[in-house]
């Protein structure tokens, strides 16, 4: 029997890093969704971490234990205590790597998934097989797609934030923008 693709460690190495590093969390947050976890409590781990960061809240035991609620005892808050235990760096590489790993993993899952739909489709002798494979395919790719974009979308504002004050201190008229929306905003000094 084969194995589900997963990388336990790499899943608590980046949830203690965001315990230990608030840089480190930000780029896990942006980078990263539950369903980049294989296991449930590194899931709620994260979720819990999301939420206390969306919300401006320090990443700490305390406020983890807090934010986890009743769900804490399906996680332990001594397994909480042990995240940072599983981190060798908080540098920007080692986390992209993590991340890397980590989707990685995730997709592997997703075409497994995707696989098993489509075979217990060969298998219940569905009409319209082909269509509904290219629908399966076809939303697969899409969930994909939207995840890279609300990535891309994400890293560009910063850039699209300072294009715009630059603008605005000169006084210039910026017609669209860099993302290709069609689109007019016009301001002057």
């Amino acid at each position: 029997m084969r194995e589900i693709p997963k990388d336990i460690d790499v899943e608590r190495a980046i949830l203690g890093s965001c315990i230990l590093s608030k840089p480190a969390m930000i780029k896990c947050i942006k980078s990263l969704d539950e369903d980049s976890f294989y296991e449930e409590k590194n899931k709620l781990v994260f979720k819990a971490i999301r939420n206390l960061a969306s919300e401006g809240h320090e990443i700490d035991f305390i406020s983890l234990s807090n934010a986890l609620g009743a769900m804490l005892e399906s996680v332990g808050s001594n397994y909480l205590t042990t995240l940072p235990n599983h981190v060798s760096s908080t540098s920007g590489p080692v986390i992209d790597t993590y991340i890397d790993l980590l989707e990685e993993k995730k997709s592997q899952r997703k075409a497994i998934e995707l696989g098993s739909i489509i075979t217990d489709m060969g298998f219940n002798g569905e009409k319209d097989i082909n269509e509904k494979i290219r629908e399966k395919a076809v939303s697969f790719t899409k969930i994909e797609d939207d995840e890279v974009g609300m990535k891309e979308a994400f890293d560009g504002m910063a850039e699209q934030e300072a294009q715009f004050k630059e603008n605005l201190a000169m006084g210039k008229v910026m017609l669209g923008d860099s993302t290709g929306i069609k689109k007019c905003i016009v301001w002057r000094k």
